[in-house]
């Protein structure tokens, strides 16, 4: 099973951005580094999940479904965040009660009529909006915390800051989850639409004295 890690979201003055890492692991094997794991759904909306890649997938595949379902319709109402991320709860409580669940958690973002959305979503249906910042996987423990120290440092956060934000908090998964890399991708949310960027390689640094080959060596040879 090829797997995500971590996906961090945070809203911020003009919109909301979600950020995950590019690498699909299979056990311990970085086994696919460059791997989009965002998804959009119509003008308004993105998901990203951590878990079993192929779940996702299908998740995808049926959000391509429910828009395809929305246009035949021909009533000129559209789906937006909120309605994606109720239909996914749907799924995923329908999923478990069949004994059969999508193994991933998920976070859905969107920005519509003025309104950002941040909403979690697992494996079993349990779900929540989100006020200003959530995350899944290992980012639920070690990331979030820094996420809410930001958001309480600024609250009013403009896009630079919470691209920068975003970044900080995924250098740090980078650091402390050995299935996440230093590859990354954003999701931008706002009045214009949904943007998808380029991956990008985070700027990292391994030289501290703690880390350092001298300080950390097992056996020392006398001169």
């Amino acid at each position: 099973m090829a797997s995500g890690s971590s996906v961090v979201a945070l809203k911020y003055k003009d919109g909301v951005m979600l950020a995950t890492d590019t690498l699909l692991s299979y056990g311990s094997l970085a086994r696919y580094p460059s791997v989009q794991r965002i998804k959009t759904v119509g003008d308004f909306t993105a998901i990203a999940a951590s878990g079993d890649y192929a779940d996702f997938q299908h998740i995808a595949a049926q959000a391509d479904d429910l828009l395809l379902e929305d246009t035949l319709c021909e009533d000129y109402c559209t789906v937006g965040p909120k309605e994606v991320y109720n239909w996914l709860t749907r799924v995923m409580y329908n999923r478990r009660c069949n004994f059969n669940p999508l193994l991933n958690t998920a976070i859905v973002v969107g920005y519509r009529d003025g309104e950002s959305f941040c909403g979690f979503v697992d494996s079993v249906g349990t779900h929540f909006e989100a006020e200003e910042c959530t995350a899944v996987g290992m980012a639920q423990h070690i990331g979030l915390p820094l996420l809410r120290k930001r958001v309480e440092e600024n609250p009013n956060m403009t896009r630079e800051q919470a691209l920068k934000t975003l970044e900080e908090v995924m250098a740090v998964m980078f650091y402390r989850d050995c299935r996440t890399i230093n590859k990354i991708q954003v999701a931008d949310c706002t009045a214009t639409g949904v943007t998808i960027s380029e991956p990008k390689m985070l700027e990292t640094q391994w030289k501290y004295k703690a880390m350092d080959f001298e300080h950390t060596k097992l056996i020392t040879i006398p001169n």
